[in-house]
């Protein structure tokens, strides 16, 4: 079935799409595209970000900060694999991720879960 609205640009979607009103390569000037991430540059961004981060969000000095490219569902993965364990978990799914993170919680990790499911 056919959307009702439709985008008043159609470039538009989760991949590459077009770029806002005033956008410039001009904002690009100071990127880091295709440095390491261990170069020092890159470094000292990192660090840079992970000190605004903890201010932002007050997360006290000893707590770690993990700072991760990609996307949320490359988080989500991070932390199911790393933060996830011995105790049965409770799991709420409610859209395609959701379920998709069912299965790997369930099957992948093989973790003692109780599903909760809503369409």
């Amino acid at each position: 079935m056919e959307p009702l609205l439709h985008p008043r640009c159609a470039s538009f979607s989760s991949g590459p799409c077009a770029k806002p009103p005033g956008w410039s390569a001009v904002f690009l000037q100071d990127a880091l595209v295709g440095r390491s991430h261990r170069s020092p540059a890159a470094v000292e961004k990192l660090h840079a970000m992970e000190k605004y981060v903890r201010r932002l969000l007050a997360i006290p000095e000893e707590y770690r900060l993990a700072i991760l490219s990609g996307s949320t569902t490359g988080a989500m993965e991070t932390a199911f694999w790393n933060l996830l364990g011995p105790r049965e978990v409770d799991v709420l799914a409610y859209d395609v991720f959701g379920h998709v993170w069912t299965h790997d919680i369930q099957k992948q990790l093989g973790l003692n879960t109780r599903i909760f499911s809503a369409p």
